[in-house]
C-alpha cells in the first residue's frame, strides 16, 4: 500500500498539519475527543445544575466540577501529547 495512506491529517489553528504516524497517536486524539465531550458533559451539567440520579441515589453537583476537572486534565494531556 501507499506510504501516504498511513498518515491521518489533522490541523492545528495555525493550520499546520499533525501527523498521526502510530496508533499511539490515534488513541490518544480518539481519548482527547471523548474527554474532551465527557468534560463539557460535567461542565453543562454544573453551571445548569441539572439532577443526576442514579436508583436511588441523587449525586450531588460539587461531583460534577470534580469529573469535570479530572476529564479537563485528561483531555488536555492526551492533547498535549498530540501536539509534542
Amino acid at each position: 500500500y501507499r506510504e501516504a495512506e498511513r498518515f491521518h491529517p489533522l490541523y492545528l489553528e495555525t493550520g499546520e498539519p499533525i501527523m498521526l504516524q502510530d496508533n499511539n497517536q490515534i488513541y490518544l486524539v480518539v481519548s482527547a475527543i471523548i474527554f474532551g465531550l465527557v468534560a463539557s458533559i460535567h461542565l453543562v451539567r454544573a453551571l445548569n445544575n441539572w439532577a443526576f440520579i442514579v436508583g436511588p441515589m441523587t449525586i450531588p453537583i460539587p461531583a460534577s466540577w470534580v469529573g469535570f476537572i479530572i476529564t479537563l486534565c485528561l483531555c488536555l494531556w492526551a492533547v498535549r501529547l498530540i501536539v509534542s
